[in-house]
């Protein structure tokens, strides 16, 4: 926060990947009390110099964090979720949601819980992530282009939540050679924001997050990608 003058948002979320809980001797069933226990101890890091907490897996007693946030009391806090439970969690401590996730019922289980608390709908925000390949190219094209990437990284995700036990992604039905087309936004600025104009008025999302899948050329298609988008759909996006 102090690096970047007091711009920082900070996005937290339990983990979904077998392998990390394994290298630390953690069972990934003890998931959602850690991730209480770690918010507490965040927050109290955050705003309280020094303090002491005593837990289920930590006990500290007189701990001083510095340099402090120029954030008051702390950067704007986000919890990354997919599943009803985690987005439940966010709701009842009246933290940002970062969703993976575009089913109704997880936004109703935030807002619920939100409303629930006490807390005010004003008081927070909602983003939803895209991947995003802005262009006046023939989509289909474009995507075929750099299909084994894309099946590559959703292939990824599919794989690691299914040996950690959560739900699996969703690939198309009925599809083998394109089996995560529908998770790839590809098309003209006018698409583009079409798209996301309806999803903003069928969940409550207040951000975009528009991120892209790792490998695509970054001069050839990222760089004119995020150029058409900056200029063309953002400057619509925030007026919504």
């Amino acid at each position: 926060d102090n690096f970047c003058g007091g711009r920082l948002d900070v996005v937290v979320g339990a983990g979904h990947r077998q392998v990390e809980f394994r290298a630390f001797n953690v069972s990934e069933k003890t998931r959602p009390s850690r991730m209480e226990e770690h918010l507490d101890l965040l927050t109290l890091a955050w705003t309280k110099r020094p303090f002491s907490y005593r837990g289920r897996y930590h006990d500290l007693a007189d701990v001083e964090v510095r340099p402090e946030p120029l954030q008051k009391p702390h950067p704007p806090l986000w919890i990354g979720a997919s599943q009803p439970g985690a987005a439940a969690r966010a709701g009842r401590r009246g933290l940002n949601l970062a969703a993976a996730s575009a089913e109704p019922e997880f936004f109703d289980a935030y807002l619920s819980a939100l409303a629930g608390a006490g807390h005010s709908r004003s008081e927070v925000q909602i983003s939803r992530q895209w991947s995003i390949t802005t262009t006046y190219d023939d989509p289909e094209a474009v995507w075929d282009r750099y299909a084994d990437l894309h099946i590559e990284r959703w292939d990824f995700y599919a794989r690691i939540r299914s040996e950690i036990g959560d739900p699996p992604v969703r690939a198309n039905a009925g599809s083998t050679s394109r089996p995560y087309r529908e998770r790839e936004l590809v098309g003209t600025p006018e698409r583009v924001l079409a798209v996301l104009r309806e999803e903003c008025a069928s969940l409550p999302v207040t951000r975009i997050i528009n991120s892209a899948t790792a490998g695509i050329p970054v001069r050839e298609v990222l760089y004119p990608s995020l150029k058409l988008f900056a200029d063309h759909v953002m400057p619509e996006l925030v007026s919504l």
